[in-house]
């Protein structure tokens, strides 16, 4: 039962990231093709920067507990990386993404077996 809850737990967490880095995407490519001034001009791509990072940890997140093919250290890595790089953008939001974020790094290491749970110790 607790497995179902971890699961679920961090899957809303990757669906909360991935549209959050999708509504900062779209809204500043919205702002930006209605005459929007960013000064200075780096500030838009740092933004539409840190949404694709979140949109994409978020989904590379969510691949990693649902399909086996996915199903991976390497990519929950990822994943969880892209979603802090995303939710450091500095917005009202940044203190409860961040940490949201960081409660999913216990993850990369609890849910995987070690190499050594498969040997048996005794011999039987």
């Amino acid at each position: 039962m607790f497995r179902w809850m971890g699961r679920t737990l961090a899957s809303l967490v990757g669906i909360v990231l991935t549209n959050y880095g999708l509504w900062i995407f779209v809204i500043n490519i919205t702002g930006a093709l209605a005459g929007t001034v960013y000064d200075p001009w780096w500030i838009l791509p740092a933004i539409l920067l840190a949404g694709v990072f979140a949109a994409t940890g978020g989904v590379l997140f969510v691949l990693s507990f649902w399909r086996d093919r996915f199903h991976t250290r390497r990519v929950r890595v990822w994943g969880v990386a892209l979603m802090i790089l995303g939710s450091l953008l500095p917005t009202a939001l940044t203190a409860i993404l961040l940490v949201v974020t960081l409660m999913m790094v216990p993850t990369l290491f609890v849910t995987f077996p070690s190499n050594e749970a498969g040997k048996q110790v005794t011999s039987g």
